[in-house]
């Protein structure tokens, strides 16, 4: 996993992986193009949001176990491309609609919660074995809080770590509720089914 991990860092580093990364990026961008001139579609909003969960979120999505951006200026211009299908299946005024708001009409999560979503059921299955990938390589449980569960994480001595699922499960689990924590031990199913109603529940904030 780790030398997986490495080559994804590396790749994207090169010349090859930049352009093939500014490609996936610009792509979904593309997506909206394309469907400029089909004034059908683009007139329901159920259509678009199929086609954008189909076509464009798996972009957005690809490699997150180990790419997990997580920086405020990139969700930022993640959660654009989004804001952008928000806008086209719900128009409204500048500045009179939310685009929380508009999310949630459509049951979409933000970019930022789904990224969270998705990290921490990546682990979660990692621990019941839906995944051959131990995840106690790279997580601890920590002792020290025998009151509740919690995690740490490995030292992160390289970038190609750093920005790993890994990295950033300890926190964005420590984040949910007391009684989301404690379905974890419990059944795997629950957890997850509950962990997407949590973050479908959670407002965007664009700080």
């Amino acid at each position: 996993m780790v030398l997986q991990i490495s080559w994804y860092y590396d790749f994207f580093k090169s010349e090859m992986g930049g352009t093939m990364l500014n490609m996936s990026l610009q792509e979904p961008h593309g997506f909206w193009d394309l469907l400029g001139g089909w004034s059908a579609v683009m007139n329901d909003p159920a259509i678009l949001v199929k086609l954008y969960t189909t076509l464009c979120r798996p972009i957005l999505d690809y490699g997150i176990p180990a790419w997990l951006p997580h920086q405020s200026g990139h969700l930022k211009s993640l959660e654009k491309i989004q804001g952008r299908l928000a806008r086209a299946c719900i128009p409204a005024p500048r500045g009179e609609l939310e685009y929380g708001v508009r999310l949630e009409k459509l049951g979409l999560m933000s970019v930022c919660n789904r990224y969270n979503y998705l990290a921490i059921s990546f682990i979660a299955k990692c621990f019941y074995c839906k995944h051959d990938i131990d995840p106690l390589e790279y997580i601890s449980i920590n002792t020290r809080h025998s009151n509740s569960l919690k995690f740490s994480h490995s030292y992160a001595r390289t970038d190609s770590f750093k920005y790993t699922v890994f990295n950033r499960f300890p926190v964005y689990f420590d984040q949910l509720p007391p009684s989301l924590k404690d379905q974890f031990l419990f059944s795997i199913f629950n957890f997850l089914d509950n962990l997407k109603k949590h973050f479908k529940t959670i407002s965007w904030n664009s700080k």
